[in-house]
């Protein structure tokens, strides 16, 4: 592997010398940015305080979490049915 890779404070010092993210670096422009409401809603969370940023970071997790466990219990069901 080349060395560029095995040390990701290179990655870090071209993104500090070029004055881009990371993400920008590696990412298409809108790959990995929300799109349209969310983008929106995203953007009002900036203006609340530290408190209530932590509360909408939690609910975010929470759902997420939801979300992985029902398509890992759906995937686990379907491969016990099947066998």
């Amino acid at each position: 592997m080349s060395e560029c890779y095995s040390d990701p404070n290179n990655s870090r010092r071209l993104a500090i010398a070029l004055n881009a993210s990371i993400d920008e670096l590696v990412f298409e422009e809108r790959e990995r940015k929300p799109e349209g409401e969310l983008l929106m809603l995203f953007e009002g969370v900036c203006r609340l305080d530290q408190k209530e940023q932590q509360l909408i970071k939690e609910l975010i997790e929470s759902v997420m979490l939801k979300h992985d466990a029902k398509r890992y219990f759906k995937q686990d069901g379907a491969a016990n049915l099947g066998g």
